[in-house]
């Protein structure tokens, strides 16, 4: 059997350049249901639409967390001024976001020595027995005031509550308890 090599058609010479052109139009026309230019066209439409609603929905929440923090803190400081509370000094942060303050807690805790680091910062503050600090933007009080702990616990405890942040994280763990409870349940 001998194998024979394709000649060249001399007869028709732009033949098999067109049978090679005509050949891959098919092939890729077959596939393609619409055109590429239409089907990039309709594609980029469509992500912008979804580029455009999820900027809107973004734009709403951060409008909306702006919103509620004003009239939370419009609405305690109300209440402070009710009930004759002195301004609370505010621990400064030397990283964004209080990121200091965490990650000094969380070496502490590698240590085993966080009620130790926490008196080492309560000292830092000086003769201040209440105050606070901001951590991710979220306003945590921290006191070694008796007053304030006897009216966290006694005299005023319907003013207070756990809050969902810290009922969220230690629920799954400790169940219902005096840790996570509320009003009654606690």
């Amino acid at each position: 059997m001998t194998l024979q090599t394709a000649q060249p058609n001399t007869k028709y010479p732009d033949f098999e350049l067109c049978a090679r052109n005509l050949i891959t139009a098919e092939i890729t026309h077959s596939f393609a249901f619409i055109p590429a230019k239409a089907s990039f066209i309709k594609l980029k439409y469509v992500m912008n639409s979804y580029v455009r609603a999820a900027s809107l929905l973004l734009v709403f929440y951060i409008l909306y967390y702006f919103v509620k923090s004003f009239l939370s803190s419009r609405y305690h400081a109300r209440r402070a001024e009710e009930l004759g509370c002195e301004p609370v000094p505010v621990r400064p942060a030397k990283l964004p976001g209080g990121i200091d303050f965490i990650w000094r807690l969380t070496k502490a805790d590698r240590r085993n020595q966080v009620p130790n680091e926490l008196e080492a910062i309560f000292a830092d503050m000086g003769a201040v027995f209440t105050w606070k600090q901001y951590v991710f933007g979220t306003a945590t009080y921290n006191t070694v005031d008796p007053k304030n702990i006897q009216a966290l616990l006694a005299t005023q405890f319907l003013d207070f509550e756990i809050g969902p942040l810290r009922r969220g994280n230690f629920f799954p763990m400790l169940g219902n308890g005096i840790f996570t409870s509320d009003g009654k349940a606690w």
